[in-house]
């Protein structure tokens, strides 16, 4: 009797969302110590995407996702130049499995540092970019940040405070469109705050109110996608 052989099963490359956040203190490329930094993410076999490019910054910010199927790739930073080639900057080689945990990376570079982060990409999963505020009294405070909502009810994202920096979200969402998000600063003096609020049917734009739990303070938020 011929013996008989299971087929060999090649397991589906595992997909990662890559979200370029910003740049901090790059290199200046241009006259007036400034560069038109974009970042280009090669992968295997020199495919490649890029970023849009800022202008006249050495503290860029992109905020953009893309979906990467390499375990590893290479970031590229380059100065767009409109009038000759382009100039390269800077490069890191990063692993997105070991980067994966869903939370902002700082990748240091010959000169400053870009931050990113890796989560598995999750078919069901769907990211917003928002833009938004949030106020107390006068003050009037706006917000741009990426945010992730799962099937399962998370929420998980990060982004910049005009008025106290960067910060990450983490929360949960029901069958009802209620939200309850806290928003956690880098700066620990700026502690954190818990947002509660309902989303449209297509997630595009949420309101509500938030809370600071020192001290008790509140006030109103508006966010659109």
């Amino acid at each position: 009797m011929a013996a008989t052989h299971a087929a060999e099963h090649t397991p589906e490359a595992p997909e990662y969302s890559l979200t370029i956040h910003r740049g901090m203190g790059l290199r200046a490329m241009d006259v007036g110590g400034v560069s038109d930094p974009y970042v280009k993410i090669v992968r295997k076999g020199g495919k490649t995407k890029t970023t849009k490019a800022m202008k006249a910054t050495v503290d860029p910010v992109w905020n953009e996702e893309f979906t990467i199927k390499d375990t590893s790739v290479t970031l590229e930073v380059w100065d767009r130049d409109s009038v000759t080639s382009d100039d390269f900057m800077d490069k890191i080689v990063i692993n997105l499995e070991a980067l994966c945990d869903g939370t902002e990376h700082r990748l240091g570079l010959g000169k400053g540092a870009i931050f990113v982060t890796v989560r598995r990409k999750d078919s069901r999963a769907k990211t917003h970019h928002w833009k938004g505020y949030w106020q107390w009294n006068t003050m009037k405070c706006d917000m741009d940040f990426s945010v992730t909502f799962t099937e399962d009810g998370r929420i998980e994202g990060s982004g910049e405070d005009s008025a106290s920096g960067r910060f990450t979200w983490s929360g949960t969402y029901n069958a009802d469109n209620e939200v309850v998000m806290t928003k956690t600063f880098q700066s620990e003096t700026a502690g954190v705050r818990i947002f509660k609020g309902r989303l449209d049917a297509k997630h595009k734009v949420m309101d509500g109110t938030w809370t600071n739990p020192a001290n008790g303070n509140e006030g109103p938020f508006h966010l659109k996608d």
